[in-house]
């Protein structure tokens, strides 16, 4: 192979392009045509005589590629990147929180690093940043580690066939592919619409971010929260006396397009809570309330949510998903005045801190009659008369039913329950002082608790020893003492029980005596 350069005898080089030091002339220095030149190893004839073409000898090929013909750099861009997929747009409801997702291809030739491996390479971290304009401070970034920072590390890398996982999740080398999964929250008060939030990937801590922007960004629909509630159930209207409490329950189904929460899970969801207020009109200040949280809440937790079927026990019972049956449980108690009478209460569900509640009023009451105390008792049976030797004592009981509308309490339950207590007190006159009951509390009283209380059926024990509730039986058991100097004959001891601290007892006359002969 020859090389000539036309008109220039003295620049003919001839004999083949082969690797070492080369002259043009014979009185011509020594050049390198091909081989070595300017660092670059040419190891072909054929590049070095593109390399050293006369007139160009001291410039480069990539010099006059770069130059001529306007080709760009011969040598790679260090940061750059290609789009390769994105997550679907997102729907969200304002005030709750969806996924997004953005997947890139490192086309540059330096490796990216995330702050879990930055530093330890003596590199700069490679961010998704929000753009259009750069940095710009996103409205659903109140989860990300900055407003214009949606992720400091890498969600995922894979290898260059975009399948397979890279070795290290926090390198993405060139031709590898990392995506970024990150959260987009939207505020409670955010308006709906459609948002378009672009990103870019970025080299942080250079000028311009070095990696040039691609375009990329995600649509956000934003959907205002629409919340509804029907009415399910509720309990049974009650009857209650002044100073008593009744249970009672309301269940509505929750139709808003978003869950509701209670105070127990509100907070930690970022979301305002549901409860059970009074109406009619809006706040109103129950006087059946006195046990709840305020006058005008029965209740700020769920007592219990169930699946639509409103039977199912829902997997959350502080949160109530679209379709789900809550239970809003709570007590009535009358005051201990209150006057007799039927009393309607009117409920319905708000979210907490919305200008007018948020849910539509349903018209949903409950029905409480508060009623006066009666009471009422009935003879059921006695011990035997007996016969007492003077000096000598002999028990007795007297069995009497509550005909009451209301439980009776003794002394050991009667203070815990702000009641007055059912003694059994001597009659004829009304607390007439008793010859035989030296052994009595007084001696107008031969008990102050009861000695037994049985069912309806006056032999079945009841559950509780000390109250006795209405159709019960109460046992008053006490004995006689005969004086040893008490003249012999036939004692007549009149009872009738009473509710202590009334001015009249409160329990009629039964005309019950016992018979006791002294001898």
């Amino acid at each position: 192979l020859n090389w000539m350069v036309p008109d220039d005898a003295a620049s003919t080089y001839g004999g083949p392009m082969t690797q070492g030091s080369r002259k043009r002339c014979a009185s011509c220095a020594t050049v390198y045509y091909d081989g070595y030149w300017n660092g670059v190893y040419l190891e072909s004839g054929a590049t070095a005589s593109l390399y050293n073409y006369t007139p160009y000898l001291n410039q480069a090929f990539d010099d006059i590629w770069e130059g001529w013909w306007g080709a760009g750099s011969t040598y790679g861009t260090p940061y750059r990147a290609a789009f390769t997929a994105q997550s679907d747009y997102p729907t969200i409801l304002a005030g709750q929180t969806a996924t997004g997702y953005l997947e890139y291809k490192n086309t540059g030739s330096m490796p990216w690093y995330d702050d879990t491996s930055a530093a330890a390479n003596s590199a700069l971290p490679v961010h998704l940043a929000t753009s259009n304009p750069i940095n710009r401070q996103s409205a659903f970034s109140s989860t990300w580690p900055a407003g214009n920072r949606s992720n400091l590390n890498f969600t995922i890398v894979y290898r260059t066939d975009g399948t397979a996982y890279s070795t290290n999740p926090h390198i993405v080398q060139p031709g590898e592919l990392v995506g970024y999964s990150f959260t987009f929250s939207s505020p409670l008060t955010q308006s709906s619409g459609v948002y378009r939030e672009y990103f870019q990937p970025i080299v942080e801590g250079t000028a311009d971010g070095a990696i040039a922007n691609v375009g990329t960004y995600l649509d956000v629909t934003v959907r205002t929260p629409t919340y509804s509630a029907q009415y399910f159930r509720q309990s049974n209207y009650a009857e209650i006396l002044p100073g008593q409490t009744t249970a009672a329950y309301i269940d509505l189904k929750n139709t808003s397009n978003v869950p509701w929460y209670d105070d127990t899970t509100a907070a930690s969801n970022s979301a305002l809570p549901v409860h059970l207020a009074t109406n009619a009109p809006m706040n109103r200040q129950s006087t059946l309330g006195s046990a709840w949280p305020t006058r005008n809440r029965p209740n700020l937790n769920f007592s219990a949510v169930y699946e639509a079927n409103g039977t199912t026990l829902a997997a959350s019972q502080h949160i109530a998903q679209p379709g789900q049956v809550v239970r809003f449980g709570f007590n009535f108690t009358a005051p201990a005045g209150a006057a007799p009478g039927l009393y309607r209460e009117y409920f319905q569900p708000i979210v907490e801190g919305t200008a007018d509640g948020a849910i539509p009023y349903l018209g949903t009451y409950l029905e409480i009659g508060v009623v006066a105390p009666r009471y009422g008792a009935q003879f059921v049976r006695q011990s035997n008369y007996a016969d007492v030797a003077r000096g000598q004592t002999s028990a007795a009981y007297l069995d009497i039913k509550n005909t009451s509308n209301i439980p009776w309490y003794d002394d050991t339950t009667a203070s815990a329950n702000n009641a007055l207590p059912v003694h059994m007190a001597t009659s004829s006159p009304i607390n007439r002082q008793s010859t035989l009951g030296s052994a009595w509390p007084t001696r107008n009283r031969p008990t102050l608790n009861f000695s037994a209380v049985y069912e309806s059926d006056g032999t079945t024990a009841a559950a509780n020893q000390h109250i006795a509730q209405p159709g019960q039986v109460v046992r008053f058991g006490f004995t006689f003492t005969v004086p040893s100097g008490a003249a012999t004959g036939l004692y007549r001891e009149y009872f009738q029980p009473i509710v202590e601290g009334t001015p009249d007892g409160a329990l009629p006359y039964l005309g019950t005596y016992l018979e006791i002969g002294a001898h």
